[in-house]
């Protein structure tokens, strides 16, 4: 397990990433479609936590993760951060997890369908909570390129969310401005 110090300092950098890195990936016209997201995300995670604090702690950032407490459910993470234990001693790395810190399901989306898409994601990470019992932090990361008419998706009457989920937002607001913010529950 790791201590909340170091959860703290990841949960804080994924904010700052979201905010800063991934803020200016988008005004740069650098991401395109959820598959850019995840692989920016990917990018900003290793290069702001670093190696050596990842090693420190026996983290590794996955992408389409469906191993560990996930294994046999038929579902995948679209990003997780992990910690991992006897990595010598398996013939499979997926068998390594020990711990699951973060779940991501992340949404790129320029329709009036991404609501529907994005509540699918919402109900995911409903079902690792509750259904799974995984305990980690757990971020829902949605851009949508529309004029937002809800500016979340949670509310913390949603009780399985509070202290668990961070959603990670962007939307145009009325002036057609994009707006990136943070939500945590």
């Amino acid at each position: 397990m790791i201590s909340k110090r170091v959860e703290n300092i990841i949960h804080n950098c994924i904010k700052e990433i979201w905010m800063n890195e991934i803020q200016t990936d988008y005004t740069l016209y650098r991401l395109l479609k959820e598959d850019s997201l995840k692989n920016a995300f990917y990018h900003h995670l290793r290069s702001r936590l670093g190696d050596t604090f990842l090693d420190e702690h026996g983290l590794y950032i996955w992408t389409e993760f469906n191993d560990g407490p996930l294994k046999g459910t038929g579902k995948r993470a679209d990003l997780a951060i992990v910690q991992l234990s006897n990595i010598d001693d398996t013939d499979y790395l997926g068998n390594a997890v020990e711990n699951v810190v973060a779940i991501f399901e992340l949404k790129y989306k320029a329709t009036y369908t991404a609501v529907r898409e994005i509540q699918g994601d919402v109900a995911k990470l409903q079902s690792y909570i509750e259904d799974d019992g995984i305990d980690c932090r757990y971020y829902l990361a949605a851009i949508r390129e529309i004029t937002a008419d809800q500016d979340q998706y949670l509310d913390d009457s949603a009780g399985w969310a509070v202290g668990k989920v961070t959603e990670l937002l962007a939307s145009y607001t009325d002036d057609e401005q994009m707006e990136f913010r943070t939500i945590d529950h």
